[in-house]
């Protein structure tokens, strides 16, 4: 049974585990970055965007002056595609990781891929924009229904925020 709950941050104080090592890909301004960490209380907290898009510099400095205090304590910004970044560390060491990227379907299957060849059984992938929208189609929605017709990951909880639910799934 999939629950539903108010809102994304009940998704991170009921599912994310406490002091455990996660990541937040597409960081934008920071709000949700800083929410994940007083939550959640990570022992490590990936940052990662790669701040290509028009106003990056702004939203960066935004984000990086929102996190500056948590920066000696385990949050690491990363400058990168998540893509590329993700190969990079030992299979396994993420525990959760929250999506918010590009939203459109092409790039969301590619994390998707790259996440569950990296993730160990048990990981949870959670996510924002659980939506059908006109700008991006079925472009999280769908990616992550695949992956769970396909038996890769269980969709545990969804956020009752309209028109922008978040999820979470584990994997499988």
């Amino acid at each position: 049974m999939i629950t539903s709950v108010p809102t994304r941050r009940d998704l991170y104080q009921q599912f994310l585990p406490q002091g455990a090592v996660g990541a937040e890909l597409g960081v934008f301004e920071g709000a949700n970055a800083y929410e994940l960490f007083v939550l959640t209380h990570p022992s490590k907290l990936y940052l990662v965007d790669p701040y290509a898009f028009p106003g990056a510099e702004i939203a960066r400095e935004k984000a990086t002056a929102l996190m500056q205090h948590t920066t000696s304590i385990g949050v690491e910004f990363v400058c990168q595609n998540d893509w590329d970044w993700i190969p990079t560390l030992p299979k396994g060491h993420l525990d959760w990781v929250y999506l918010d990227t590009r939203h459109q379907r092409e790039p969301t299957v590619r994390e998707l891929e790259v996440l569950l060849d990296h993730m160990d059984p048990g990981g949870l992938i959670a996510g924002h924009d659980f939506a059908i929208n006109p700008m991006w189609g079925t472009g999280v929605i769908g990616p992550v229904l695949d992956a769970v017709q396909e038996r890769r990951i269980e969709l545990l909880a969804l956020s009752e925020e309209f028109p922008y639910p978040s999820f979470i799934a584990k994997v499988l």
